[in-house]
């Protein structure tokens, strides 16, 4: 089978060996396949072809099949339903999809790991504000005033916001300090006094 060759086969005559043999070395024949056909192995072997497929039945998105999809990057991992998602998925999708942040973004909470999250954040700030907030540390607090420190504002847990903080960070990335003042000053937790600025101790 060529690209597009099962569309030049009539339909009567696409029984479901001629299908599972075009699945199996066309990426483009699954538009020409019936619907009757569309079963789950011939779906897992036109996910192997590169071939984009779907919306498919829940039951369909086994790991594998997942694993395929993304691989090949023929589903938006938006798409895989939520039951259906396992650690390997997730991770796998950080390590294949161009846009980590949205990915990690749309991984349920309740299944975000500290190594999809490390993960993520090395490879885009901008995941930074999709991080548990049990899960930043003063590391990536230092990484994101680093690379990016208006972004700070999108996720600094209430644990850090103390004067010790504020100062380590500013006193590394001075950068950092005008989006740390309205973190800070949001909760009035910054005093002018005198002309200059101090931090309110947090009870």
């Amino acid at each position: 089978y060529t690209y597009g060759s099962l569309s030049q086969i009539p339909e009567l005559l696409r029984t479901y060996p001629v299908c599972l043999a075009a699945a199996n070395s066309d990426g483009g024949c699954f538009g020409y396949i019936p619907s009757q056909y569309r079963t789950y192995e011939i779906c897992l072997a036109a996910a192997k072809r590169d071939c984009r497929i779907g919306p498919l039945p829940e039951s369909y998105y086994t790991e594998e099949l997942c694993l395929e999809l993304i691989k090949t990057a023929n589903v938006a991992f938006s798409s895989i339903p939520k039951t259906r998602l396992t650690e390997k998925i997730c991770l796998h999708a950080l390590g294949n999809c161009s846009r980590y942040e949205t990915v990690l973004g749309e991984i349920p909470v309740e299944m975000r790991t500290p190594e999809m999250c490390d993960f993520a954040l090395s490879k885009s700030v901008w995941a930074f504000k999709f991080i548990p907030d049990a899960y930043v540390t003063f590391e990536m607090l230092m990484n994101v005033a680093e690379r990016a420190p208006g972004r700070l504002e999108d996720n600094f847990p209430q644990r850090f916001r103390t004067p010790e903080f504020y100062r380590r960070i500013v006193d590394a990335y001075p950068d950092a300090k005008r989006y740390l003042d309205h973190i800070f000053d949001a909760e009035k937790t910054l005093v002018i006094a005198n002309g200059r600025v101090y931090i309110r101790e947090m009870p």
